[in-house]
């Protein structure tokens, strides 16, 4: 942001910074009051923030409930964008989530920019950030047409009654977990829970984050890379070892709220960033219990099942109210308690999809090239087997190099091209037999 001020003097830089101010807009209504009228006579407004834990910081996160609460109309019509910075890691959800709040406050949401946590030490990104600033600070001056992307949530009005449930898992000798940010006005999302956790043989231990003492957001100081440590005492970290890490299986139940779940479960899950990029929950059987319009958030979707794919956890189900009856909603709620008690015995391991896969060879490779700040990560990738680099592969690149040369050859070339189909399956005859005798 400097930098766009310091290359760009014909144009007047209005600075806000969110998280600072955040309380205070809380404890003080009209001092954000003031602030957004601020922000309203501005010609082009630009989010910036670091992408933290697949979507934006829980301050920012926070700031925008606050304006789609209380000044939902106000910033209608102005022109925005999103400058981000990062390892590329989901960082295309956190500009999804913001084009889709921006749309539903009735902004003109303009091409936005993902920058790498280095690119401006690079003078051919400096180059190309000071045109895309250009270009969008000109369509902004010139009224242009914005793209829309994302339709209008219909909200759920389905109000769940659930029966009355019997209990039909087994999960004796097992604990398990129930992270909850309901409140008392979540009918249905309080009402699932009950009908849930009586599913189960055992009782549930409940932790409710609206009582967990946590002081405030993650402040990306980096201070927890060393020795996995945390700056804050607030407790959380003590609480997140002894009683979530430790359980047999995890229930997280959440309402959606603008388009995502609560600020305050964003500062959940940014504050367990203490634990780095280490999958320190890997194999437990998780659940999450949903209400709010589930299908219509595609982002909120994205998040809940890629970071069970990154954390290696076994995501068991995701459960929410956006059904056509109570009856719908008993029976998915009574399955996924037995799925989960059956997670707990005999757990399935499915093999991770893209997301999963390409997020953790990107922290792979981030970890390795700064295990000086991230030591804990680094070790931790050292004992487990993480840094599972391709070039550490020498019998396959040993086999690819002698394949290589040959290909060089006119003769093997072509009875390698003519017979590739072949090769292919060969290996797999030990297990499945030959294709000869399949066919005969």
């Amino acid at each position: 942001m400097r930098f766009l001020e310091q290359n760009n003097p014909e144009n007047t830089f209005f600075h806000l910074h969110v998280a600072r101010h955040l309380r205070s807009f809380e404890r003080h209504p009209e001092k954000l009051t003031e602030e957004i009228k601020k922000i309203a006579e501005a010609d082009l407004i630009l989010w910036s923030f670091p992408v933290y834990y697949f979507l934006i910081p829980s301050q920012l996160k926070r700031f925008m409930e606050l304006i789609l609460e209380k000044h939902a109309k106000e910033l209608q019509g102005k022109y925005c964008t999103c400058l981000t910075t990062s390892i590329h890691f989901f960082d295309h959800t956190a500009h999804d989530y913001m084009q889709a709040v921006c749309e539903d406050l009735g902004m003109k949401y303009l091409p936005d920019l993902s920058a790498g946590m280095n690119d401006l030490l690079k003078q051919s990104f400096r180059d190309n950030f000071l045109k895309w600033f250009d270009d969008t600070n000109k369509r902004a001056s010139k009224n242009s047409p914005a793209v829309t992307k994302f339709l209008p949530v219909k909200a759920n009005q389905f109000k769940y009654e659930p029966r009355q449930p019997t209990k039909s898992s087994d999960t004796k000798g097992k604990r398990v977990v129930l992270v909850s940010d309901a409140s008392e006005s979540d009918h249905n999302l309080v009402s699932m829970e009950r009908f849930f956790c009586t599913c189960l043989e055992d009782k549930v231990e409940r932790i409710a984050l609206k009582d967990l003492g946590i002081k405030g957001g993650c402040r990306g100081c980096l201070n927890c890379g060393w020795e996995g440590k945390c700056i804050y005492k607030d407790g959380f970290q003590k609480i997140f070892r002894e009683r979530i890490l430790t359980a047999d299986a995890i229930i997280f139940s959440g309402s959606t709220k603008d388009r995502f779940l609560s600020a305050r479960f964003k500062m959940f899950f940014d504050r367990s960033f203490f634990l780095g990029h280490r999958p320190e929950l890997a194999g437990k059987p998780i659940l999450w219990l949903v209400s709010g319009p589930l299908k219509q958030l595609h982002t909120l979707r994205e998040f809940l099942e890629s970071h069970a794919g990154v954390s290696k956890t076994l995501l068991v189900d995701i459960v929410s109210d956006e059904v056509e009856n109570s009856e719908r909603l008993d029976a998915l709620l009574a399955d996924g308690a037995t799925r989960l008690a059956s997670a707990m015995q005999k757990p399935i391991r499915k093999p991770r999809m893209f997301p999963a896969v390409a997020g953790s060879k990107i922290f792979r490779d981030f970890v390795y090239l700064a295990s000086a700040i991230f030591r804990a990560d680094h070790l931790f990738y050292k004992k487990t087997g993480f840094y599972d680099f391709p070039q550490s592969k020498r019998s396959q690149r040993f086999a690819n190099f002698s394949l290589y040369m040959a290909m060089h050859i006119p003769s093997v070339r072509k009875k390698v091209q003519h017979q590739m189909t072949r090769l292919m399956l060969r290996p797999y005859e030990k297990i499945v037999g030959s294709l000869e005798s399949k066919k005969s």
